[in-house]
């Protein structure tokens, strides 16, 4: 009897171990990317605006304000080169100077006139703001329509 009370566990631990000997393992793995470059997303043109107080001036920093934005995201962070402005057929010559801001505040600092200007890593689209500022050097600026562009490049 005693024999047979040792002989039921006995079993039952022969027959586990039986089960895991009978197991197989397996492994999966994981991988991930983060992308070594930059892209630009949604862009708004900005205005400038033209002040008779100050009629050599136009600029996009006026009462409200009307700069240009663009959506910049950059994994790996980088930076932004801000290239002076290109004016297009314009009535006179100008001075013209660009700079940007981040407005979600993953800037370091933004380069005023130009310029390179840090960007922090992030996956979060990261939306810039583009001023811009023409000036006459003499006489108050002609009648007409003036229109630049301002070129952003961004370096992962």
């Amino acid at each position: 009897m005693l024999r047979r009370l040792f002989l039921i566990p006995a079993l039952a631990i022969a027959g586990i171990c039986t089960l895991a000997s009978g197991a197989k393992a397996d492994t999966v793995n994981f991988s991930g990317v983060v992308p070594d470059s930059c892209s630009w997303g949604v862009a708004t043109n900005g205005t400038l605006q033209y002040n008779p107080a100050n009629p050599n001036v136009l600029t996009s920093d006026g009462t409200p304000p009307f700069p240009a934005t663009i959506e910049l995201t950059c994994p790996s962070g980088g930076n932004v080169d801000v290239a002076d402005p290109v004016p297009g057929a314009n009535p006179m010559p100008t001075n013209d100077r660009a700079w940007v801001i981040g407005i979600n505040g993953t800037i370091n600092s933004p380069a005023n006139g130009g310029g390179t200007l840090a960007i922090n890593s992030s996956s979060i689209a990261e939306i810039l703001e583009v001023h811009m500022e023409a000036v006459s050097p003499g006489p108050p600026l002609a009648p007409g329509t003036y229109t630049y562009t301002v070129t952003l490049t961004a370096n992962p």
